[in-house]
């Protein structure tokens, strides 16, 4: 593999907002890693912006609400000689449910999908993209929800809170040191987002 290609990197790309992201990314000539938790769907979704597009799209099928899942990740483009220039933090759970109500093992995948794997892979890009004196871009998608206290989606607009406001400060960090990052704050879309998958329903 090329070392000199300036990968994005997108999780949760094969549906919704990610996919968006990761169709306008392939229009401009971005090889693409593109990370989910659904094989099939990914392994579909990178074949069809290969063809589309003529750009190189590789489909990395991971669970990223394991805790040490932006590590993995992180090593995997580090043994595979990927150069990240683009990461975008867009995989996310969303259900309606008081706090009260919300088994732990669910609270805990919100918790880690929308806090500790998009900090760890903010960290440890930003990282590797400043000792190697290299430009890059950070996206963390943040939702209208995050500057609300939301009933009924308390964990939901809170884990975005975080989001938003971690964005917000280490941009100031590391912008001066070749990384910008930014957040999305969509409100409500008509995705995937809505549709909790079977084994989240049984927790």
């Amino acid at each position: 593999m090329n070392t000199e290609e300036n990968f994005a990197l997108i999780t949760g790309a094969n549906s919704g907002i990610g996919l968006a992201l990761s169709t306008e990314l392939a229009q401009r000539g971005y090889p693409l890693l593109l990370v989910s938790n659904e094989e099939a769907k990914l392994i579909e979704t990178a074949r069809d912006l290969e063809a589309r597009y003529a750009v190189k799209a590789m489909p990395l099928c991971m669970d990223l609400a394991q805790s040490d899942s932006a590590q993995k990740l992180f090593n995997y483009c580090e043994t595979n000689k990927i150069k990240v220039k683009i990461l975008i933090n867009n995989a996310g759970i969303f259900f309606f449910k008081d706090v009260t109500g919300t088994p732990p093992e669910l609270a805990q995948t919100m918790l880690n999908l929308h806090i500790l794997t998009p900090v760890a892979l903010s960290r440890l890009f930003a990282q590797q993209i400043i000792s190697e004196k290299r430009k890059g871009y950070i996206l963390n998608m943040a939702s209208v929800s995050s500057r609300m206290m939301m009933p009924g989606i308390a964990l939901y607009s809170a884990t975005k809170s975080f989001l938003r406001c971690f964005s917000r400060a280490m941009r100031h960090e590391v912008f001066d040191k070749g990384v910008s990052v930014t957040t999305i704050s969509p409100g409500a879309v008509a995705t995937n987002l809505y549709n909790l998958p079977t084994r989240y329903m049984k927790l």
